[in-house]
């Protein structure tokens, strides 16, 4: 049993369809020595398509999240979020025994092409926050130097973009540098007041809304430090509310 569902054998194609019913209709979670590997809202009359096949071909060392069908095009698109609605499948290496919140996660479609990747959270409704998409997540690269370099260049181009809007102008010295999903950092606001056009005054508001944003604190810093003039002040600022939603707990 075990073994077809951790797909080392086949079934027969008599006992395909029971088995499948039996494992995921009612949302189990099996956890074993081998991959976790969580299940949504699967049909019967999907057994013999793509998500019978995403089931029987999860590496157990990848963590991974498959879309339902349908939705992929979304993520293709460049939406930012994806909700507990949008996923099909989850699965997690040997190693997940620890918690999964803050965990890069591969966003993959129902045949297992990648889309991108992003950070994980089972306890919010913003189930994965994209931070990548196709052909950035390098292989091998610890999660933190990830997140590290995704924030960085995020910023730099919203600083770039800023730039060519004319901010800070002779009208105004205050504005937003980065307003979360609109520039690819979901849950992460930078607002920059009293800056003048060579940048050698004001300083930086980081707002976190997210649980990814304290749970990579340290390297979010390190990002918009490298981005921002090493002279202007940074001010860390928690939305709680949004991040009590999100599952984080303040003794964290």
């Amino acid at each position: 049993f075990w073994e077809v569902c951790l797909g080392k054998m086949a079934p027969p194609a008599s006992v395909l369809c029971p088995l499948l019913l039996s494992v995921v209709a009612s949302s189990v979670t099996l956890n074993t020595k081998g991959p976790v590997i969580r299940s949504h809202r699967i049909r019967c009359s999907d057994c013999f398509r793509a998500n019978m096949r995403v089931l029987a071909t999860i590496d157990g060392e990848k963590c991974s999240v498959y879309l339902t069908r349908g939705k992929a095009r979304l993520f293709y698109e460049g939406n930012p979020i994806v909700y507990p609605g949008a996923i099909a499948q989850e699965a997690f290496g040997k190693s997940a025994s620890y918690s999964l919140a803050g965990r890069l996660v591969h966003v993959k479609d129902t045949h297992g092409n990648q889309i991108g990747w992003g950070v994980y959270n089972p306890n919010s409704l913003y189930r994965v926050r994209m931070l990548g998409r196709l052909g950035d997540a390098a292989q091998g690269v610890p999660d933190r130097e990830r997140v590290h370099e995704a924030v960085r260049d995020a910023v730099e181009d919203a600083l770039r973009l800023r730039r060519a809007l004319g901010l800070p102008g002779e009208s105004t010295s205050a504005y937003r540098l980065v307003n979360g999903e609109g520039d690819g950092l979901s849950g992460l606001t930078i607002d920059i007041f009293g800056e003048d056009a060579n940048m050698e005054k004001g300083y930086a508001v980081v707002m976190s809304a997210a649980y990814w944003v304290e749970h990579y604190r340290d390297d979010v810093m390190k990002a918009i430090s490298k981005v921002l003039p090493p002279t202007m002040p940074v001010l860390w600022r928690r939305q709680l509310t949004a991040l009590k939603k999100d599952g984080w707990d303040a003794l964290e």
